[in-house]
């Protein structure tokens, strides 16, 4: 599995998502959404009225990962809180003013600069930050190393070398390491295990965020959080969840639609089986998804569509569903050489142009393939040819399951069933836009069997998956948003 950091994975699925005009929604349907300037706008799909709170909620479930993380931590601090004073716990837990004033200080150490530290803060926002971090690691990681609590001894046993670093700390904290940082990303792990935590999908309200062992995140609150983000990430998170309802709606109406309390369960159970041992919280679990939140709400109309057609499961479904994708599910592999032009900082609008031009030119007999690749970086860098899998080709143009459910149609199908010597492009990926010129497709030597009981799981799945998606676009192409 690709071990980038989850940072990199949750930003480079933010940028591999559809454009609005790439969205599975009709023209007259994204139209309305990006004339919706403000989340004060009053909406409606298919005549139901949009909380605004549902919009603002997955714009923040969309927002890179660790905003989630710090407020799981935050959330799991004041829980933990509580639970002492109940106990008895007759400590203060109060942050005073010089505390924060010389973690703040701290911080803009390591930028050199107070003026480029403050650039683009607030004094409140960045007071309540550097408060929530400092009663976090007053709780889960005390100044001398025999206070720190169970869950934090457990959470660094669970490293390969945990029991190693405990042993190295000795009694005390090392005084040259900043563990509640450090150590961070393994307590969110450990956390997201032990306790109780819930999301929108969970049943929660709409202007409730998270739950962690009862104690909330408010949706305005995590808003906050944000900063300012732009209107094209604002008319995203509306098209989602007008997507999202408009399948809600259909599966309820042929009562299929999964109560909360059965996708708690249903996720529980998928945890304790297929993903024992796994996080959570972990991008092996993700799939492409932006967070954990995201995917649970999706597991939600996967799960509920697959009760609506879980008749048509058969073995006749499946053996069918699998000679049809054969390539795809045995491994096969496809020869393809490609031109990158990468994005010009986060944006690909010159990108897109350059490409556009290129592939033309190709196309016309202008310029040959390999002239084009002449004044373009080779890729891949290492070979002028580049065998890849239907899922090596999807992780290069940054597709996954969450960017499936947006999009009219898959970039990996059109480069992958391409005929020989076909110019595919310009395909946008995730950092990059591709001009692609297929070579040949080489089938694996041998078929899965469904005898096999992996492979008829990762058939039954994949069938599911393709068929989900192919309702979910007839679906949203008929939405009506007002």
């Amino acid at each position: 599995m690709n071990r980038q950091t989850p940072h990199l994975i949750l930003a480079l699925a933010i940028l591999a998502t559809p454009t609005l005009a790439q969205t599975a929604l009709s023209a007259d349907a994204w139209k309305t959404i990006v004339t919706k300037r403000s989340f004060h706008d009053k909406v409606t799909v298919n005549g139901e009225p949009v909380d605004r709170n549902e919009v603002v909620r997955t714009l923040v479930y969309r927002a890179p990962g660790y905003l989630l993380e710090r407020k799981l931590l935050a959330l799991a601090a004041e829980a933990e809180i509580d639970r002492r004073i109940t106990a008895g716990d007759a400590k203060d837990y109060t942050i005073g003013d010089d505390q924060v004033l010389a973690e703040v200080e701290r911080r803009a150490s390591r930028i050199g600069d107070a003026t480029e530290f403050w650039k683009g803060r607030s004094i409140e926002e960045e007071r309540r930050r550097v408060v929530s971090y400092l009663r976090y690691a007053s709780v889960f990681f005390p100044s001398k190393r025999n206070e720190w609590p169970g869950t934090t001894i457990a959470a660094v046993k669970s490293l390969s070398r945990g029991t190693a670093l405990l042993a190295h700390l000795g009694a005390r904290r090392d005084g040259g390491g900043d563990w509640a940082t450090i150590l961070r990303g393994a307590l969110v792990r450990h956390l997201a295990r032990t306790c109780t935590v819930r999301f929108g999908a969970d049943g929660l309200p709409a202007n409730v965020c998270m739950t962690v062992d009862g104690a909330r995140l408010r949706t305005r609150d995590a808003l906050r959080e944000l900063g300012e983000y732009e209107r094209s990430d604002r008319a995203l998170a509306l098209a989602e969840v007008a997507i999202e309802m408009a399948l809600r709606q259909a599966l309820a109406k042929r009562g299929c639609l999964l109560e909360p309390p059965e996708v708690t369960k249903a996720f529980e159970k998928r945890v304790e089986g297929e993903l024992a041992g796994c996080s959570p919280w972990s991008d092996a679990l993700l799939r492409g998804y932006p967070t954990l939140a995201i995917y649970r709400q999706r597991l939600r109309l996967v799960d509920s569509f697959e009760k609506l057609i879980r008749a048509e499961i058969t073995d006749d479904a499946l053996e069918a569903h699998l000679r049809q994708r054969a390539d795809v599910l045995s491994g096969s592999d496809l020869e393809v050489e490609w031109i990158r032009i990468p994005f010009a900082g986060n944006r690909a609008e010159q990108a897109v142009r350059s490409a556009t031009q290129i592939a033309d030119a190709i196309r016309t007999g202008k310029l040959s393939f390999s002239d084009a690749r002449k004044q373009h970086p080779v890729w891949p860098p290492t070979s002028l040819r580049s065998r890849m899998t239907y899922a090596e080709v999807r992780g290069l143009l940054g597709e996954s399951e969450y960017t499936d459910f947006l999009a009219r149609e898959s970039r990996a199908d059109k480069v992958f069933w391409a005929r020989p010597k076909q110019v595919v492009g310009p395909i946008r990926g995730r950092d990059a836009v591709f001009v692609a010129r297929v070579h040949q497709l080489r089938s694996a030597a041998r078929t899965p069997s469904l005898r096999v009981p992996r492979v008829r799981r990762e058939v039954r799945d994949d069938y599911v998956m393709q068929r989900f998606l192919a309702w979910a676009r007839r679906i949203a192409a008929k939405i009506v948003i007002r």
